[in-house]
């Protein structure tokens, strides 16, 4: 199998459940800024967004209207990709899902 095709059936595949509460606060975060949500790593790879630590790739329109400060777009130019963590709650009473964001 071609490397295309393996890209083009792992496109075809549903995402770990779970993951809503963190594409949620990414969008709380960068705002209309945020235009794609790249999920990899080996929360990916196992299909189980609950065990470990969610990769995910946020990709925003610019540095400017996702930071709002200059300094950071600035530093986000020179040297990307900037990684956070973030948590969010998946149901009450729960861990939460934790995420490595770059």
């Amino acid at each position: 199998m071609t490397t295309e095709q393996l890209m083009r059936e792992d496109l075809l595949t549903t995402p770990p459940e779970g993951l809503q509460p963190l594409i949620e606060k990414l969008r709380q975060r960068f705002g209309p800024a945020l235009k794609a949500v790249i999920l990899y790593g080996s929360c990916r790879r196992i299909d189980d967004a609950g065990e470990g630590l969610v990769d995910l790739m946020a990709l925003v329109s610019s540095y400017s209207k996702a930071h709002g400060l200059v300094l950071s777009a600035l530093f986000n130019r020179l040297l990307p990709p900037n990684v956070y963590y973030l948590e969010a709650d998946s149901v009450p009473d729960d861990p939460g899902i934790r995420d490595s964001m770059a």
